[in-house]
């Protein structure tokens, strides 16, 4: 016989069911190799704190800064050359086309001399595509801060494919009339800028980024060695080297980019990605970020602009469109205190619990964007960060609304965390600038458009 608190408990859960759970107990953590690339793959949302979009309560925006990567492209001429090398070599090898490699029998180089360096133009997350894309949904965004009667302007750093981009982000935004309503600023990518620039690490004479890369490097030997031998053994004959893994996993994301196919991103474990990604990481910590003891000056530069504009409010602008490179992105981030480490990454063992990972930070079209709100009832202004679309609060500055953090506060914030000046530091020359005046020093120009 069937107890009555059997068939009571039976008949609890049955409602439960039926009337489903308001919250979900699963974690949607599940793997995705676009938070696994390192840079090197389509844009994704950084997964942030779980803090909304929207402006908090009866705030709203009334002045915006976003400075971003350009979007998805092809290899660099250098790294397209390494990794045709590596498919070549595995192609002519003579080895049956059987196991994780089997692809390649039929695989084409999807590249060439004409389209390295540039953005893509083809595939699920074609560059071009997606910075116009991108435009549009922050046209919907900031919608009342655009004023069409006059001109917007729209400032790159100097590379042809940070200019596509910008150009395809701008025509998003504007719409119809984009080649006579923005005006496309091309900033030089060159030392005789040096602070008036958005690649600002060009004028640092003292900048080194290499410098300590002997004590990360050896880290991918292991990982990349028990994935080779993983591999000969399924595809046995090809003869994949520790050397050739990089450049393999690299490929998944350039694949995506180019195309959006994924056979290179098939042939690594979960575990070989988690490598990959932390690979990156201590490249881009080392060498652009926390790391390095002259990226926090770098990033100042924009950091100090922006938040002199912050203060001066609306009056001398409301919307800054920037463009540059994903380096130049993480030193911004280190001068704003964002995904700071308690302690040096750890050169020989994965840090599962670090904040700084560069999959989110800078994949390609990856962006940094500061709002500056005001709130009704409240004379003060605020600045809220958000990258790749997540809200990501300044540890040391988070008393304000959706913890955001008092503009008169922040110039503060920003001026300690990198005393004295980019010029001191870097050993700038007195012939060259030592500050960013090009936000306020413009001309209407089109033949950039």
């Amino acid at each position: 016989m069937v107890s009555a608190s059997i068939l009571l408990a039976g008949a609890v859960a049955a409602t439960v069911v039926s009337a489903g759970k308001p919250y979900t107990q699963e974690s949607n953590d599940e793997f995705n190799v676009l938070r696994h690339l390192g840079g090197t793959g389509p844009w994704i949302q950084h997964t942030g704190y779980g803090l909304p979009r929207d402006p908090p309560g009866t705030c709203k925006v009334d002045q915006v800064h976003m400075i971003a990567r350009h979007g998805e492209r092809y290899q660099t001429t250098g790294t397209g050359a390494t990794e045709l090398a590596v498919v070549q070599r595995l192609q002519s090898s003579g080895a049956a086309y059987v196991g994780p490699l089997a692809f390649l029998e039929d695989y084409v180089w999807p590249s060439s001399a004409d389209t390295y360096e540039t953005e893509s133009v083809m595939g699920p997350y074609a560059g071009t595509l997606d910075a116009f894309r991108s435009g549009a949904d922050y046209r919907a965004r900031y919608n009342d801060l655009y004023d069409d009667s006059a001109v917007l302007p729209v400032w790159t750093a100097g590379q042809e494919r940070v200019v596509v981009t910008a150009r395809n982000f701008a025509a998003g935004f504007v719409g119809a009339n984009y080649s006579t309503k923005a005006s496309i600023q091309v900033i030089p990518e060159t030392s005789a800028q040096g602070a008036n620039s958005l690649t600002v690490s060009d004028g640092c004479l003292a900048f080194n980024q290499s410098q300590y890369s002997a004590s990360y490097n050896s880290f991918a030997d292991d990982y990349a060695t028990r994935a080779a031998d993983r591999i000969n053994k399924q595809s046995p004959g090809f003869g994949v080297t520790a050397a050739d893994v990089p450049n393999l996993m690299a490929l998944c994301g350039f694949e995506l980019n180019i195309r959006g196919a994924d056979d290179f991103c098939k042939l690594f474990t979960t575990d070989e990605w988690k490598a990959f990604s932390y690979m990156k990481d201590l490249s881009y910590y080392y060498q652009v970020g926390q790391g390095n003891n002259l990226t926090n000056y770098i990033g100042s530069v924009y950091a100090n602009a922006t938040a002199t504009l912050l203060n001066q409010g609306p009056s001398v602008g409301k919307i800054f469109w920037s463009f540059t490179h994903d380096n130049d992105l993480i030193s911004i981030a280190h001068a704003l205190g964002l995904f700071e480490t308690q302690s040096p990454l750890d050169p020989k063992n994965i840090d599962f619990g670090s904040v700084f990972r560069s999959s989110e930070i800078v994949p390609m079209g990856g962006r940094i964007t500061m709002e500056r709100l005001t709130c009704d009832d409240d004379s003060t202004a605020y600045v809220r960060i958000l990258v790749n679309e997540a809200v990501i609060p300044i540890p040391a500055c988070k008393s304000g609304p959706g913890y955001s953090c008092p503009v008169a506060d922040f110039k503060t914030y920003i001026n300690k965390r990198a005393p004295g000046s980019y010029g001191e530091h870097c050993g700038l020359p007195t012939t060259v600038p030592w500050h960013l005046w090009f936000f306020w020093n413009w001309t209407p120009i089109f033949s950039n458009n």
